[in-house]
């Protein structure tokens, strides 16, 4: 008994609460885009503050090829991943459930496709629009689960370099390694 129950009429409110939901998930990509970016400065400027502080520090260093690639990876990893958050974008998202051709497509409008005006506007006067939000809240929240997986990935990878820098800075000025 896997079929699918579906009200002859949905009920008038249906509508509302697909465009609550989906506007909270776009408000919710938009907000990680600004705090990766937020994010990302914040990194630069952290990195150059804990530079000036350890130039203080009388530290002979010595680099070998592994040092220069951790240092490399420590510095510019977190900023890289920051970028990667603001990568993804609606139209890189595949939900792949067009309902037996039903679904139209009205709510991304990709202006590389060939459509014309008065077959877009077709579309839009014959679609189902209970199934147009309910794929693009689907599209949109796979979008947000991306970016807020690769914006923690990126928390965390700003947060192992701080600790790796002040590991290095310490082993070296307490044991002279």
């Amino acid at each position: 008994m896997n079929e699918q129950i579906r009200p002859s009429s949905p009920p008038a409110f249906a509508i509302d609460c697909l465009m609550a939901s989906l506007s909270e998930a776009q408000q919710t990509i938009r907000a990680y885009d600004s705090k990766a970016q937020i994010m990302g400065i914040g990194f630069i400027f952290a990195m150059t503050m804990i530079s000036r502080l350890l130039e203080n520090f009388a530290i002979e260093w010595r680099y070998s090829v592994m040092e220069l690639v951790l240092g490399f990876t420590v510095l510019v990893g977190p900023v890289a991943l920051c970028g990667a958050v603001l990568y993804p974008t609606r139209a890189t998202v595949t939900h792949g459930d067009d309902h037996a051709g039903r679904l139209k497509g009205c709510l991304f409008v990709d202006g590389h496709q060939p459509n014309t005006t008065g077959q877009f506007l077709a579309d839009v006067l014959t679609a189902d629009w209970h199934l147009e939000l309910t794929d693009e809240l689907f599209r949109t929240s796979e979008l947000r689960a991306i970016k807020r997986t690769r914006f923690l990935r990126a928390v965390w990878a700003a947060g192992l370099s701080f600790v790796v820098i002040f590991a290095a800075y310490f082993v070296r000025l307490v044991f002279g390694v």
